[in-house]
């Protein structure tokens, strides 16, 4: 049954520029909205944060928006990307629905370096590369590994580069990317 998006939230307030806040009349469609994250409007995600109605208002620059639930591929490495994600129940359909992929959903800190590739123990003597593939995240910068923008955009690889040269010094050790392109690419 579809239900009307109007009869969930109450109010949809821009209180500083790209800064909205949502009100909801239950805490149904709330939660709705912050476990189908990543959401996406064009080829930028939208960061959620939970604000609790009960505490003291907060100020522009006390919201972090730090974490962001991110499907990827291969569940058994949850734990070495971010945390096991706190509203999303592992099933069996996500364990065995793929045969080339496991999917799962992560909590991720955005604002540290994400996982490519973990390296997966089998055994005493046997050991696998798994690649991590962040479903929904177009951005993933392949040389500094953190969300929201490219290594095209990267400031800090651009920055080095011009003082090597700067400096008459090689750039040929001054990798384009240091992270797998699979992580947003499939």
């Amino acid at each position: 049954m579809a239900r009307s998006w109007g009869r969930n939230y109450h109010l949809i307030v821009e209180f500083a520029p790209n800064l909205f806040m949502a009100q909801f009349h239950s805490a149904e469609p709330m939660h709705f909205v912050i476990a189908k994250q990543p959401w996406t409007m064009g080829s930028n995600n939208l960061l959620i944060e939970w604000i609790n109605p009960d505490e003291d208002r907060k100020f522009n620059e006390d919201y972090t928006f730090e974490t962001l639930y991110v499907p990827i591929r291969i569940y058994g490495i949850l734990c070495k990307i971010g945390e096991p994600s706190d509203l999303h129940l592992l099933t069996e359909s996500m364990l065995f629905a793929k045969g080339s992929y496991i999917l799962g959903i992560a909590k991720v800190n955005v604002l540290k370096t994400v996982k490519d590739r973990v390296r997966l123990t089998i055994t005493e003597s046997t050991s696998i590369t798994a690649y991590i593939h962040y479903e929904k995240i177009g951005r993933i910068c392949n040389f500094c590994g953190i969300m929201f923008h490219t290594v095209l955009h990267y400031s800090k690889r651009r920055e080095l580069f011009m003082e090597r040269i700067a400096k008459k010094q090689s750039v040929a050790d001054i990798p384009f990317e240091r992270f797998g392109k699979w992580m947003t690419e499939i």
